[in-house]
């Protein structure tokens, strides 16, 4: 976050153009009109004209400056508004009286180069002319001035506010995902840690390439934590290391089919997709049926004429009656993926789900082109 230079004569060089552009604008607007009257009293004009333009301009450093020191930049619009009225009120009347008395010593001294005044106005009335006219049109001017940039420092605080929360946003799905990418289901961790412990009674080169299996996943599940996305042939690694622990549950009863496009290997989709999907498919499918069945899983590409996309499908027999079927294959699983593909592509990628006959299907779709935008 930019801090703002709180200093008396900022290093902003936006500020500095904005600042002498407008101050110097206006001394070049007094000499010039003062020039096309033929009234005479350039000269006067000129040296006063850098008073009354100095100091104005001096002002709107003070002001700038009062502005971030007294936190004038934390007020409301409208109490920064009245605050600011009541400054440039004060700058103009100190400003007109200095003028008032530099006219005064300039018809004291060098009279000829004023411009003549009326013969029938008396001189107190013309200082006090001078006084007003000077304060007011500074007034003015400061009040301008102060305008633009209290309309500069409302839009940065906005703009700034913005920003902010939109790092808060992205903060919480950063968190939000390392979150949901990093749940693995504790009864599946428990039955394979149980069976790893029965199998090293019988077979103990098989147990230790399970725990080595159950080491990598749990690894993987950690670090892709902190990655949004990971490729293809990742995830079917990992997916690997899981179906091999779940056969040991299974045995025979699950006949594992997987066709995969070996072009989309280098594809990207959030971590641990593949395996939550076959695990949810597992556990609300192949789970409740005591002779076992067959689980597909597919990737593929399909492309229409609106989008490019990644199809993910994994098919899986069910027992009807043990589930209602609106009901089927729901799970922790599935509301985690949903809310895990609408944090990083909101609606541009969907998961569906549907029930035929025996069979149940749930599609994830991911469009290609906006991969490396969710990155």
């Amino acid at each position: 976050m930019n801090k703002t230079d709180k200093s008396f004569f900022p290093t902003s060089k936006k500020f500095w153009a904005l600042h002498l552009g407008c101050w110097g604008s206006l001394y070049f607007f007094l000499i010039f009109t003062q020039f096309l009257s033929g009234a005479g009293g350039v000269a006067a004009q000129a040296v006063g004209g850098l008073l009354y333009v100095g100091l104005g301009a001096f002002g709107g450093l003070l002001y700038r400056y009062l502005f971030h020191a007294l936190g004038w930049n934390h007020y409301s619009v409208a109490r920064m508004t009245g605050v600011s009225a009541i400054y440039a009120l004060i700058d103009g009347l100190f400003v007109g009286f200095l003028v008032m008395v530099y006219i005064i010593g300039v018809k004291m001294f060098a009279p000829q180069w004023l411009t003549p005044t009326p013969q029938e106005m008396p001189d107190k009335t013309f200082y006090l002319l001078v006084l007003i006219s000077n304060a007011i049109n500074i007034a003015i001017f400061q009040a301008l001035w102060s305008a633009i940039y209290i309309a500069t420092q409302t839009y940065r605080r906005s703009l700034q506010r913005e920003i902010e929360a939109l790092r808060l946003e992205n903060s919480l799905k950063e968190a939000q995902l390392s979150t949901l990418s990093s749940q693995l289901n504790p009864h599946f961790l428990f039955n394979a840690l149980n069976n790893i412990r029965f199998m090293m009674r019988k077979d103990v080169d098989n147990a230790e390439e399970m725990l080595t299996n159950l080491s990598e996943l749990l690894r993987y599940a950690l670090e892709s934590s902190r990655s949004q996305l990971v490729d293809l042939n990742r995830e079917l690694e990992t997916l690997e290391s899981y179906l091999s622990l779940v056969q040991l549950q299974f045995s025979e009863r699950l006949n594992y089919q997987q066709h995969v496009d070996q072009a989309l290997g280098d594809c990207m989709l959030p971590p641990m997709m593949l395996q939550m999907l076959v695990e949810n498919a597992v556990k609300h499918g192949m789970d409740e049926l005591k002779e076992g069945g067959c689980l597909a899983l597919s990737v593929t590409r399909e492309q229409t004429e609106q989008e490019d996309s990644l199809c993910v499908r994994v098919e899986n027999e069910f027992n009807t009656q043990a589930k209602k079927l609106d009901k089927a294959g729901f799970g922790i699983g599935l509301g985690n993926i949903e809310k895990r593909l609408q944090l990083i592509y909101s609606d541009k990628a969907s998961l569906r789900t549907r029930a035929e006959g025996q069979s149940w299907t749930a599609e994830l779709r991911i469009p290609i082109a906006e991969q490396k935008e969710a990155l």
